[in-house]
């Protein structure tokens, strides 16, 4: 996400999440939690932080407020991720689905179809697939992950067509 307010904790808090200092960030991040709990980009960032950590619980919490503060569908596709982790897959597939009807990302659809495919909805996870290529944005990228739900459902020869079409997508990009 975006830069938190400038405090000198935050500050160094992001920097120190750019080098894979989570614990570090989070301290950080905890040093002024009036100042946190009025800026959801610092609340999506400190989830972040206990995400990498494996500390999904503690995450969902910060991604959960960053969303109620904001609404911003990147909020709730680390909430449904989060669900994901902790295979909740219908409160997963409940929340990434609210994150798609606010804004179309790629990674929300990948994530969704995941979702749906660890609850045996295949059908779903397929139409979420075909849905996210007919966008056409990141097209090969699309495509890609549409050869891996092929290759895990079986479908072996399809997925390998399909790997043609991400070779010549990616050889024009």
């Amino acid at each position: 996400m975006s830069r938190t307010k400038n405090s000198q904790p935050f500050m160094r808090a992001e920097a120190a999440m750019k080098q894979k200092r989570h614990q570090e960030a989070i301290e950080l991040f905890l040093k002024e939690p009036a100042t946190l709990a009025q800026n959801w980009k610092a609340m999506w960032n400190l989830g972040w932080c206990y995400y990498h950590l494996g500390e999904f619980s503690e995450a969902g919490k910060y991604f959960d407020s960053a969303d109620a503060a904001s609404g911003d569908a990147a909020c709730k596709w680390a909430t449904g991720l989060v669900y994901l982790k902790e295979k909740n897959y219908k409160k997963a597939e409940l929340i990434l689905t609210e994150s798609l009807q606010l804004k179309e990302r790629f990674a929300t659809h990948v994530t969704l179809a995941l979702a749906y495919l660890t609850q045996g909805k295949v059908e779903d996870a397929e139409k979420v697939h075909l849905d996210g290529i007919k966008l056409g944005t990141r097209l090969s990228e699309r495509y890609a992950c549409y050869v891996g739900f092929l290759s895990d459902v079986g479908r072996d020869t399809e997925a390998e067509g399909m790997n043609r079409k991400v070779r010549e997508l990616r050889a024009v990009q």
